[in-house]
């Protein structure tokens, strides 16, 4: 599902065909191996996550300007945090396998046109002072990152979950199968509720 996302908006496929290590995980939008520079001077790679906002297959321009980020905080080639894009600092679980250290907010004034803008910019506030230190520092690795869900639940990516903040508390109700026997008053509450999570 995910690699058919990708390749099916042009935002996502700029971002992939531009070099960036692109997965779409859990409705959220993922950039592996970006180079930052943490308080030590020391170039280290981290990934850059964003919330992904989707009406059914296709990417909608981006209504939150912030992004999340896991490694260090990074900083300018002196080692001092980047203020200009810091949010706050502190690990939390957005979904399965997603889990963050820092959350940036950095907003143009006109917005971001696409996600192809959103990320493209925030790495190239990161990577920059990266590149300072050390000139072949660059994402674009022009490796295809793997972000196919093996046997994904729903139809569409759940971006309802990752948009309300609670994709973490979602991935704890996976579980194998779950029978409602009886479709009544209860039975039809019941099963509405569990229709919007991972739950089979």
């Amino acid at each position: 599902m995910s690699r058919q996302l990708i390749s099916r908006n042009a935002d996502l496929k700029a971002l992939e065909e531009g070099g960036y290590e692109v997965a779409v995980k859990n409705g959220h939008l993922v950039i592996s191996n970006v180079p930052y520079v943490n308080a030590n001077r020391e170039v280290k790679l981290g990934t850059l996550v964003s919330v992904l906002q989707m009406n059914g297959g296709e990417t909608m321009t981006p209504s939150d300007h912030k992004a999340y980020f896991v490694g260090e905080h990074p900083c300018d080639p002196d080692g001092k945090t980047l203020e200009s894009i810091r949010h706050s600092s502190r690990r939390q679980t957005l979904g399965k396998d997603i889990t963050v250290d820092h959350m940036f907010s950095a907003k143009p004034k006109e917005g971001y046109r696409d996600y192809e803008h959103k990320m493209a910019t925030y790495v190239e506030m990161i990577a920059s002072s990266a590149r300072k230190i050390d000139p072949t520092a660059d994402a674009r690795t022009y490796v295809v990152a793997n972000s196919d869900e093996p046997d994904p639940v729903f139809n569409y990516q759940d971006t309802a979950s990752t948009r309300a903040g609670i994709g973490g508390l979602s991935e704890k109700l996976a579980m194998n199968k779950v029978a409602i026997v009886g479709l009544g008053g209860t039975g039809s509450y019941v099963l509405d509720l569990l229709a919007k999570t991972p739950i089979r």
